[in-house]
């Protein structure tokens, strides 16, 4: 698989279903080969970095933009105006969730 011209060598899984808008899924095999790392930035940014050879003690190989941070699902903020509610449950009771 080619990312931003870099080559990812790795095994694939098709599926026979739709997947909506994605053209892929990147599952948790191919995310701890490529040693991913994921970074949040306040300002609504997430890039995702791979390393083609899992090494980390060297620059990643790629890091991909994964949001748009101009999206609007993406630039909510919090407002002192609302309050949060914490509730105490028994082990039992959080079981059930």
């Amino acid at each position: 698989m080619r990312i931003g011209g870099r080559e990812f060598s790795h095994h694939l899984f098709v599926s026979h279903q739709e997947l909506g808008p994605h053209d892929l899924i990147l599952g948790q095999l191919f995310l701890q080969w490529f040693a991913a790392r994921i970074e949040y930035e306040r300002a609504g940014a997430v890039t995702l970095y791979l390393w083609r050879d899992g090494d980390r003690k060297v620059p990643p190989t790629i890091g991909v933009t994964i949001t748009d941070p101009s999206d609007p699902r993406n630039t909510t903020t919090i407002s002192r105006g609302h309050s949060a509610y914490v509730e105490e449950v028994s082990d039992e009771e959080a079981e059930s969730f």
